[in-house]
């Protein structure tokens, strides 16, 4: 039989809505209380201010609970409240619909805690936990000094604190902000005390992190995680893009001097930018247990010896990694290894994993992988990735020791690394032979190879992109800059799977050298020492019958026959669009002109003189008629007639006198056109006039 309450409300700041219990007596007191079923205690205008919206215990009170049902409970900050002495024990109890708007913890809240004070509780289910309060506070409990607990949910602890958790169930939790469920910052020199066995954790909505805990022993036992989201994933987090992409998301953030034990557990759907965080001086022991259908972007181990929170100690066995995905390493990612770092795994099994980029099992960018990372006896069924199915390493001598080494090499595309080396493709020229002056026209090609012999893969779509620094950018040299260079496109970049030589000038005295391709950039891969690969390049001695002139500027004669663009006509090409017209009739840039004649002199003299003397004689008579107009003669003969012939004629001499000067000026040309035109107009036209009116008479 259970006792019932509902809708209950205190107006006392310090709660206790269903009971308050303060003892100041110098010896203890003991209360408990079975079988409650408790429904609406405080609402949104008659909240109970800062906790205790079941029970507050102060004093030298010790509570014992048993088989407590609540639903319904909304305050300031605790379902429970206690302070200095006041503890309880709580076995079977459920609590469903809590929220709360004041710091504290929506389950427990302690203040003023005295040594001796404890929360122990058994068998409990919680739901929907509402927390409101933006500030610093806390899902579930809230405490500060000397508290012993046996459940903890959303820990904030400033000392040392042991905490135990027994068959506990927590579902659904969902927070705004990215947040720990369990959090302890304590660093002092003793030791925190966390223990998970048989807990079930499902359902949980926007974590920083499971457990973020400093100078603690950690043990985890029979217990599950599922559906786990990180801010990284939910388009619901409250942070700001750029700040959650450079937050980690993980499962267990574990400070310095910690030791971690994690048996018989299950991770299954956890959605985190990698599984742990830990430092040098931090020891992770995971044994027969399972992590499956799970991504982490960065890995379930993250390396790198420039991160303080991405080193520790790692002995996993015994356990499971199944249909995990992630990009680069899905189960391990190493940048570089630290010298305190140590990752063995042993008799573990690595099955269905895929990396969208590099490493299906295992990514490492350093040389010295295989001092620090270790397989034995592993298993490796169906792991998949872009490139290298179980392992992708910076060099071959530098990857991770797996004991059954020559069996996984055995399969095909399991292991590969960074480019090592540039090679020739099959279908290159293998020997280039020119003049100076002439550009490589031959199909020339390399690829990048690994140190397995594998062709690197490089995009073949530019689009694919998203900015230079993806792409390999290549430069074409020579080996001798002292007596030959290459002219022309000499940048380029590598595109599928290829690095394609443009068509190039090489320039230079004859002898032998090496056509160079050296890499600028690296786009996807990391930097390799051996990144120039070349190609035999002879400069042949230029033929007696061609041209052997400097005529690029650029200090090396070029080898090469003229070449006239138009052609030369009657004439010879001598060089490049200059053509030879002298034993032509022409002349010209093509020789396609005509010689301009030359001038005799002196006819030139006979004809100026004979003009001027034209041009005197004809004023003379133009004076002389005007003086004797009245002669019979010259009226019978129209003397205007007379004065417009010998105008015309005056003309004409001057046309004449014209015609022995160089035509220099468009002035000149103008005076030419009109002493010509205006010389014949006036004395034929003055002959005609004439003629037709003697007709007429």
């Amino acid at each position: 039989m259970y006792t019932i309450f509902k809708d209950n409300f205190s107006l006392k700041n310090g709660g206790g809505s269903f009971m308050y219990i303060n003892v100041q007596l110098l010896y203890d007191s003991e209360t408990s209380i079975k079988n409650v079923k408790y429904y609406g205690a405080g609402n949104v205008n008659q909240q109970i201010k800062t906790g205790g919206l079941f029970i507050s215990v102060e004093g030298n009170a010790y509570v014992n609970l048993k088989d407590i049902y609540c639903e319904n409970l909304n305050g300031g900050g605790g379902v429970f409240m206690l302070e200095k002495n006041g503890s309880l024990d709580i076995k079977n109890i459920e609590i469903h619909n809590v929220s709360g708007s004041q710091k504290g913890g929506l389950l427990l809240t302690t203040n003023n805690e005295e040594v001796g004070i404890f929360f122990n509780l058994y068998n409990g289910t919680f739901t929907n936990f509402y927390q409101n309060f933006d500030l610093q506070s806390s899902t579930l409990i809230w405490t500060n000094n000397y508290l012993n607990t046996k459940l903890q949910n959303l820990v904030y602890s400033e000392s040392s604190t042991t905490l135990e958790l027994i068959n506990i169930s927590i579902d659904n939790y969902y927070s705004k902000i990215p947040t720990s469920l369990f959090l302890n910052n304590n660093a002092d020199y003793l030791k925190n005390k966390l223990k998970l066995d048989f807990v079930s954790i499902n359902s949980h909505q926007l974590f920083e992190s499971i457990i973020n805990y400093s100078n603690a022993e950690i043990i985890i036992k029979n217990s599950n995680f599922t559906n786990i989201n990180g801010c990284l994933y939910s388009d619901s987090c409250n942070y700001q893009k750029n700040y959650k992409d450079n937050i980690n998301f993980v499962i267990m953030d574990m400070g310095p001097k910690i030791n971690l034990i994690i048996l018989d557990s299950i991770f299954d759907s956890i959605y985190e930018s990698k599984g742990f965080k830990a430092t040098y001086n931090t020891n992770i022991f995971i044994s027969n247990s399972i992590i499956k259908n799970s991504s982490f972007r960065e890995g379930i181990i993250s390396i790198n010896s420039m991160d303080f929170m991405s080193l520790g100690q790692f002995h996993i066995n015994n356990t499971v990694f199944l249909n995990n995905v992630g990009v680069n390493g899905v189960i391990l990612n190493i940048k570089d290894v630290h010298p305190k770092s140590n990752v063995n795994f042993t008799d573990c099994i690595f099955k269905n994993n895929y990396s969208s980029n590099y490493g299906g099992v295992v990514y490492s960018e350093s040389e010295q992988s295989y001092l620090h990372v270790s397989f034995d006896n592993c298993t490796f069924n169906n792991n998949t990735a872009y490139k290298g199915n179980i392992s992708y390493s910076y060099i071959k001598s530098g990857e991770p020791k797996f004991s059954n080494i020559k069996e996984l090499r055995e399969i095909h595309g399991a292991f590969i690394t960074n480019p090592t080396s540039i090679q020739l493709t099959s279908d290159s020229e293998t020997k280039i032979s020119l003049l100076s002056g002439n550009t490589v026209s031959n199909i020339i090609k390399f690829n990048l190879i690994d140190d397995y012999g594998n062709i690197c893969s490089i995009n073949s779509d530019e689009t694919t992109y998203n900015s230079p620094e993806e792409m390999i950018f290549f430069k074409i040299e020579i080996s001798d800059n002292y007596n030959a260079l290459v002219s022309g496109q000499i940048v380029s970049y590598c595109l599928n799977n290829t690095c394609l030589v443009p068509p190039v000038q090489i320039l230079g005295n004859p002898g032998n050298y090496l056509l160079q391709l050296r890499l600028n950039t690296f786009g996807p891969y990391k930097y390799f020492n051996n990144s120039v690969g070349s190609v035999k390049l002879t400069i042949k001695n230029c033929y007696m019958n061609y041209l052997n002139r400097d005529i690029e500027g650029k200090g090396f004669k070029s080898c090469y026959t003229p070449s006239c663009k138009p052609s030369c006509n009657f004439g010879k090409c001598i060089n490049n669009n200059k053509c030879d017209c002298s034993k032509t009739k022409f002349t010209g840039p093509y020789c396609n002109e005509y010689y301009k004649l030359k001038r005799f002199t002196a006819i030139d003299i006979i004809i100026k003189i004979i003009g001027y003397i034209l041009a005197l004689v004809s004023v003379i008579l133009i004076f002389l008629i005007i003086l004797f107009k009245q002669n019979k003669t010259i009226k019978s003969a129209s003397y205007e007639f007379l004065i417009i012939t010998l105008i015309g004629v005056i003309f004409y001499s001057g046309y004449c006198t014209r015609l022995t000067q160089e035509r220099v000026s468009k002035a000149g040309c103008i005076v030419e056109y009109l002493s010509n035109n205006l010389g014949f107009s006036l004395v034929y036209g003055s002959i005609l006039v004439k003629t037709y009116r003697i007709y007429k008479m």
